[in-house]
């Protein structure tokens, strides 16, 4: 789920403290993981991940019921997340980066399936107009049109480049009609239909 993180954490852990046993070790367990994921969270073949159901209460994700009208609970949709893609594309880095360290010739295909999946999420999930990232439908891509702060995941191990037209969406991040409010910040947009401020 959402520690999938953990190959790029280990990765950028050896970078720090160089361990060569350990290198190897985390190397070959980091691109099976990625291979793994590939074969069960990306169902339809689009290196857009899909991290699996979830029940989660409404302002906290509503992404997942924005096609049930946001009916709590039971009803919601499989999406393919920003942030998962953050995650994953983190770990392909880092273990690329690994591999290279290693002479491994593996890191080349790697950093091929990095820009992929970069290309991918961005075509995907970035919407010109809204100037947002937007989890999509895994059946058929239609963007969940409700602007979650996981959106801004999309700049973590630089997934996306920190240049325009993606770093307009931080706009987003400071206007009071969208994630500001005296606790900064919110987990969804002010205009999404069922943000609340109060615990539910």
């Amino acid at each position: 789920g959402y520690e999938e993180w953990l190959a790029r954490a280990m990765a950028d852990f050896l970078a720090v403290h160089p361990n060569p046993n350990l290198r190897r070790q985390v190397a070959d367990a980091g691109y099976r993981n990625i291979h793994g994921l590939l074969q069960l969270k990306d169902t339809n073949h689009n290196l857009l991940l899909n991290p699996g159901g979830h029940h989660m209460t409404q302002e906290h994700s509503p992404a997942f019921t924005y096609f049930h009208e946001y009916r709590d609970w039971y009803d919601y949709t499989d999406l393919e997340r920003i942030e998962y893609q953050a995650f994953f594309y983190g770990n392909v880095c880092g273990i690329a980066r690994l591999m290279t360290q290693l002479g491994d010739p593996r890191a080349d295909e790697l950093r091929q399936l990095a820009d992929q999946v970069r290309q991918a999420t961005v075509a995907a999930m970035w919407d010109e107009t809204d100037r947002f990232f937007y989890a999509v439908r895994e059946s058929d891509g239609e963007k969940a049109r409700c602007k979650e702060a996981n959106g801004f995941l999309a700049f973590l191990f630089d997934l996306v480049p920190l240049e325009a037209p993606y770093l307009d969406m931080l706009v987003h991040l400071v206007d009071d009609h969208g994630f500001w409010n005296p606790w900064p910040l919110a987990s969804c947009a002010k205009d999404v239909p069922v943000y609340s401020p109060h615990i539910r």
